[in-house]
């Protein structure tokens, strides 16, 4: 029955904006006015009611409407109908009177307005603006806890409706979503979020806006609950307060609902999703907080909505890529923004323990959580997942490839050097994907380097055919050749760069050493033979540091110059000249 009452309020509040014909008109600019500063006075006076009147209509049952116009019409009374005619007007953003006023104030002037424009026109009671909002989305909004409970009341008016037509369509007047799939509790939500922030009388408007949340969840204790309607941005109440960072307003909707909550967000996420994308939050004490929590509630089951388990949670998969929750924490591990290690378990080491078959869960494209670890250079993460499920490592994607050809391909040096160093991941260093590669690079394909090598030293012919060597591997040759140019340009520039720096310093060291500071001894200075350093007393510490400093910053300077001057001659094989600028260190990742 609530739905089918939610539907009815649906069908007859939709807003008619497709059909040009019933645009509604624009508001009175001083009803506006009247409205946006709750005076009910120059209200009435605006719509031609007299004190008699004014009376009458506020203490009239809301079923007892004010005739529409066209009924007037035919009966010949205009005085009314030109009254509650000029309650259609809406705003620029489609909002009826009524919507401004709930928006607009919370006191005793601005709910007066609400009750005289509702008895004159109960229809804007579910009217739509142009967000697809009614009067409460508004008043929720604007934090008006009172005006809230004025609108729910009119909702549930009329005499001539039994007590549970009454609660039906309250409940139907707060279930009514917006365009964007949200009920006025999200709203509230929102409020509460936006009150904390605030500086001046945080406090005081924080505990409105949760008075607001305490009100509509108190005309209906399953509105946190509710399922989504079909919109990719729709999230529940619980997604949007952890989304936002509000821990405090997400537990508060736990305690109201008492654990009936929706989990569910946009786009096929939930709010373990949420919780791990607020862990990159600056504040780590209070994002920390949130995935921890969740999780609790889900294992020792105080989570009462149906088909919410801590298996189904941990293991959904979004609509955007398939990621599930340890995909994106596995991934985000490795922002620059959570380099900082923090006191607690990593979010990737909590979803591991709270469902380890989710380490073994692809994506969309056929990639695990240690994929997205090792493409997003999240070392921890990486480890975290070997160390729970040391099978991981020979784990593919849909191309064939390991972590270790996912962190290749995005140059995480980290965990590559990790797997080098770890005797447990030898197996998997030289492994191939679809394509035939390993985790070096086409420039230094093993393969290639492998045959050329044997055909150098005029090794047998094998299945191949040597003379069809260069035509089958045409195009990488040429792509090898074409870069080793390229690599051989920018080493030569650098080294003439680096060779001004090291000929400066080897020019100024050699002049130093013949004009020391303080000159030298003439023939009639007392202290030391002529031509000596003045500076050259007997156990001068400074004067021999001075001098071995120079000599060693010579001899070094020397040294790099002609290394430098042999990296930058196009004649030597690249490899040397690569490795007299870097080291040997590197040399096995260029081509022969």
């Amino acid at each position: 029955m609530a739905g089918a009452a939610a539907n009815e309020a649906d069908q007859q509040a939709a807003p008619p904006a497709s059909d040009p014909a019933n645009a509604r008109p624009q508001v009175d600019p001083q009803l506006l006015m009247a409205a946006r500063l709750g005076n009910s006075k120059r209200l009435k006076a605006l719509l031609g009611l007299n004190k008699d009147e004014a009376v009458v209509v506020v203490d009239v049952v809301p079923l007892q409407r004010t005739p529409s116009a066209a009924e007037a019409a035919g009966a010949g009374d205009v005085g009314p109908t030109t009254s509650a005619a000029s309650l259609d007007g809406v705003t620029t953003e489609g909002s009826s009177l009524l919507h401004v006023v709930a928006a607009c104030g919370d006191s005793d002037k601005f709910r007066d307005c609400a009750m005289l424009i509702y008895h004159m026109a109960e229809r804007l009671l579910v009217a739509r603006n142009g967000k697809g909002e009614t009067p409460l989305h508004c008043a929720a909004g604007a934090g008006n806890a009172e005006m809230i409970s004025y609108l729910i009341d009119f909702a549930a008016s009329g005499d001539r409706n039994t007590e549970a037509e009454k609660a039906e369509k309250k409940v139907a007047y707060l279930r009514v979503h917006n365009k964007c799939g949200e009920t006025a509790l999200h709203h509230a939500v929102r409020a509460a979020a936006a009150a904390a922030g605030k500086k001046d009388d945080k406090m005081k408007k924080q505990l409105m806006a949760l008075d607001c949340i305490n009100r509509l969840m108190a005309a209906d204790p399953q509105l946190a609950a509710i399922p989504l309607p079909n919109i990719a941005k729709a999230a529940s109440p619980l997604y949007l307060a952890i989304s936002l960072g509000e821990i405090g307003i997400a537990q508060h909707l736990f305690v109201k609902s008492d654990g009936n909550l929706s989990c569910s967000g946009p786009n096929g996420r939930n709010v373990l999703h949420a919780a791990v994308s607020h862990d990159q939050d600056d504040n780590k004490d209070q994002a920390l907080q949130a995935l921890p929590m969740v999780l609790e509630w889900l294992e020792n089951k105080k989570l009462k909505t149906p088909g919410v388990d801590m298996q189904q949670l941990t293991s959904q998969r979004d609509n955007d890529n398939g990621s599930t929750p340890l995909h994106l924490a596995a991934s985000m591990a490795g922002l620059p923004s959570l380099g900082s290690k923090s006191a607690g378990p990593s979010a990737t080491s909590l979803l591991l323990e709270a469902n380890e078959s989710s380490a073994y869960q692809p994506d969309n494209q056929g990639r695990y959580p240690i994929h997205a670890a090792a493409s997003a250079g999240s070392l921890e993460a990486v480890k975290a997942l070997l160390d729970k499920c040391s099978d991981c490592a020979t784990l593919r994607d849909a191309r064939g490839r390991t972590f270790l050809h996912a962190a290749v391909e995005k140059k995480r040096s980290g965990v590559v050097r990790h797997v080098r160093r770890s005797t447990g991941l030898s197996s998997i260093l030289n492994l191939q994907d679809d394509n035939g590669d390993t985790r070096c690079t086409p420039l230094s394909d093993p393969s290639i380097r492998i045959r050329k090598l044997l055909w150098i030293l005029r090794a047998p012919f094998g299945e191949s055919r040597g003379d069809l060597f260069d035509e089958k591997h045409a195009k990488i040759i040429v792509e090898s050749k074409r870069d080793m140019e390229k690599m051989s340009e920018n080493v030569t520039a650098a080294a003439q760069v680096l060779a001004l720096f090291s000929v400066l310093i080897t020019t100024v060291t050699f002049a130093s050493a013949f004009t020391l500071p303080g000159g030298y001894r003439s023939a009639g200075d007392d202290g030391g033979a002529a031509g000596t350093p003045v500076l050259a007393r007997r156990g001068s510490y400074a004067f021999d540091a001075f001098i071995l400093a120079d000599a060693l910053a010579f001899v070094c300077s020397f040294v790099a110059t002609a290394r430098l001057l042999y990296a930058g001659v196009p004649a030597f094989s690249l490899g040397s000249r690569f490795r007299s600028i870097n080291g040997w260190k590197y040399s096995d990742q260029l081509p022969l």
